[in-house]
């Protein structure tokens, strides 16, 4: 059992360090990233039925997209909060929401906070993740 938490906690590291390490050329080419998911994330909002004034959690969040699609879709009255492993990445997607009105907030979570995170049903209409990677 030691050697599993060893080596998930290498893991969680390392995706941490190349998270961290991309960030600034996600950031530099926000849009050419950004735009292939564009038409994926609003296929993802229909089917999650999420509407103007809802409370939604992005996990996995990275650079902020789909965040910024889901703002969009739920303001003025609705928020989204979105969490990632990666402080740089947290960082870009805060800036970037900043010159947006405010239904956007991020923060940085690790591996173990986000796999354990808690969310009363009452703050949160729905959990969303465009990419995201749950190791046990």
């Amino acid at each position: 059992m030691a050697i599993q938490t060893v080596l998930a906690e290498q893991v969680r590291h390392e995706q941490r360090e190349e998270w961290s390490a991309a960030a600034p050329g996600w950031q530099a080419r926000r849009d050419d990233v950004s735009q292939p998911t564009t038409s994926i994330t609003r296929q993802l909002l229909a089917m999650a039925g999420i509407t103007t004034g809802q409370r939604v959690l992005d996990l996995a969040c990275g650079n902020g997209d789909p965040s910024f699609t889901i703002a969009q879709r739920v303001s003025p009255e609705g928020y989204v909060v979105g969490l990632d492993i990666t402080e740089p990445m947290v960082r870009n997607a805060q800036a970037w929401a900043n010159r947006w009105p405010r239904c956007a907030h991020y923060t940085q979570r690790s591996n173990q906070q986000v796999g354990s995170l808690s969310v009363p049903g009452d703050l949160q209409n729905a959990v969303l993740s465009l990419a995201l990677l749950y190791r046990s």
